[in-house]
């Protein structure tokens, strides 16, 4: 997540995918970096957590909740 400096309600919705289909297909999925103070509040606003996900790792748990 490193690099990425904002992302939008849709760019969230495919990571879910992206989370929930790596898990159909059982294969591994590693977010990395750290996840921006912008893209940490579009998580909150967006309802999907209700405190900052400051790792990709952590960030993944928050959203696999959703896939």
């Amino acid at each position: 997540m490193t690099g990425i400096p904002d992302i939008d309600v849709a760019g969230i919705q495919l990571l879910i995918v992206l989370i929930r289909e790596s898990a159909a297909k059982k294969k591994d999925l590693n977010i990395t970096g750290t996840v921006s103070e912008a893209i940490q509040n579009k998580i909150i606003l967006a309802g999907c957590w209700d405190k900052p996900c400051a790792t990709g790792e952590e960030l993944k748990i928050v959203l696999k909740a959703f896939a």
